[in-house]
């Protein structure tokens, strides 16, 4: 038993996939499990991760997209989960956001600097 399901490769049972409306289609490629789970939550089911099993995952084959694109889509879907499926509300997100933009700005110019 597990909790926030991770990973290319899992079975569902499509009736209760169907109950909670699929995935939701204004996330790409970000947050989609986190969502997940938060239905899986909200129905009382469980999440069970099988080892004895293996699939061979080609990560980021299928997406070209440049850095900026994919940070952007990133925080859109962060924004999504965060305010739809945490329920907290809109300014939080926001704020949240800005913190991470602005963490990620600070740590490049401290890698620029030689200590």
């Amino acid at each position: 038993k597990i909790n926030i399901p991770s990973g290319s490769c899992f079975f569902v049972d499509i009736n209760w996939f169907k109950s909670v409306n699929f995935f939701d289609e204004n996330t790409f490629l970000y947050e989609e499990e986190h969502i997940l789970f938060e239905k899986v939550l909200s129905s009382d089911k469980t999440v069970l991760l099988s080892t004895n099993n293996y699939v061979i995952h080609l990560g980021q084959k299928s997406s070209f997209i440049n850095s900026i694109e994919r940070r952007n889509i990133f925080l859109k879907s962060f924004k999504l989960y965060m305010t739809k499926y945490r329920s907290y509300n809109n300014l939080f997100a926001e704020m949240l956001i800005k913190y991470i933009v602005w963490s990620e700005y600070i740590i490049r110019i401290f890698k620029r600097k030689k200590i």
